[in-house]
């Protein structure tokens, strides 16, 4: 007694120490991936233009809502989901792999196939009637940052708003957001609601009976061995095989509910993916901003311009107005002049 006292004593401790410093490691790595993650891209940010290059080609960008709500959340997002995931990994494998091994001690090649068999095709149902949850994910940040955005804006043109005593117009602006905002968080939660009941009974309640046939499983597989039936059985043999029967329904349980662990994984993961395609579109436009800076454009210039020195016209044949990244045409096919001392107007 003594001797499993101690052993249970000196496990409790390591389990004390253990879970405090898994948390203190995953919240470092979440932070160092961060740090690295929003230097990496506040870097290209400033650089070559790279912030009016965006603003100039933000329909590329109409998908993210604004640049600051990417780092600001996404990123932060990013790296505690992927930092999370490595020990909610790794426990429910290690589950998995020693049921495996008591299962087939317990009841051979039949108990594996019946478990794996449902695994695989709890997993295929879980997978037909999942929701797009990377999608959802990314929708919900983009309406959080445009709901941001209308919202910073009033606060940097208050006085004009003010002057021009546009608060009607602005208390419109602001509540179509927020309902836009709202409507998408309530189809969300319950799209999100539905696939929880699904992962919880697949993953959870069904085990149940699972557990029944198994155990019978293994009645009827040491009822053979000794070649008899439960009344022949001695009170000893009784004991023996209500001892297995519980450590089987045991085991099972453990896998099973590591099974759902994983299952909750797979949905986390795809919750991060709608970040992945936030945070991977800002660094495809920083590379096409790089690109532009480079005089890698995306338009031509078409067209002359020619003044003579000394002279006092400066002449315009068939030239194309672009932005200053060349990504946007301003005007087409333009022929004037220009004489000092003159002003000349373009519509």
């Amino acid at each position: 007694f003594l001797r499993l006292s101690a052993t249970a004593l000196f496990q409790g401790c390591l389990q004390a120490m253990l879970s405090p410093t898994l948390a203190a490691v995953e919240k470092r790595m979440a932070l160092m991936w961060r740090q690295r993650l929003n230097k990496h891209i506040c870097d290209r940010y400033m650089q070559h233009q790279a912030y009016f290059h965006l603003k100039e080609t933000m329909p590329d960008l109409k998908d993210l809502g604004s640049i600051d709500q990417v780092l600001a959340s996404d990123v932060q997002s990013l790296t505690d989901g992927v930092a999370n995931l490595w020990h909610e990994f790794v426990k429910p494998v290690v589950d998995i792999a020693w049921s495996a091994r008591t299962m087939w001690t317990l009841t051979g090649q039949r108990g594996l196939n019946v478990q794996y068999a449902y695994m695989v095709g709890g997993f295929i149902f879980l997978r037909l009637v999942r929701p797009n949850l990377a999608q959802l994910t990314a929708v919900k940040e983009k309406l959080d940052a445009d709901f941001a955005f209308v919202h910073a804006r009033l606060r940097q043109h208050c006085e004009s708003v003010a002057f021009f005593n546009g608060g009607k117009a602005e208390k419109a602006i602001v509540e179509r957001h927020f309902d836009a905002k709202q409507k998408h968080y309530t189809v969300m939660k319950r799209k999100q609601h539905a696939y929880g009941v699904a992962q919880q009974w697949v993953g959870y309640f069904m085990p149940n009976n699972l557990v029944w046939y198994l155990s019978m499983v293994y009645q009827e597989i040491t009822l053979e061995k000794i070649g008899g039936d439960v009344s022949g059985l001695t009170p000893e043999q009784q004991g023996d095989l209500s001892h297995d029967l519980r450590y089987l329904a045991t085991t099972v349980n453990n896998s099973f509910t590591a099974f759902g662990a994983i299952m909750e994984l797979y949905g986390k993961v795809q919750s991060l993916m709608g970040h992945v395609h936030r945070v991977g579109k800002v660094v495809e436009a920083l590379d096409k901003a790089e690109s532009v800076s480079k005089g890698q454009t995306s338009m031509e210039e078409h067209g002359t311009v020619e003044q003579e020195p000394g002279g006092n016209v400066v002449k315009f044949s068939h030239t194309y107005i672009l932005t200053p990244n060349h990504t946007q045409k301003l005007a087409h096919d333009c022929s004037f002049e220009l004489t000092r001392g003159q002003d000349k107007g373009i519509l």
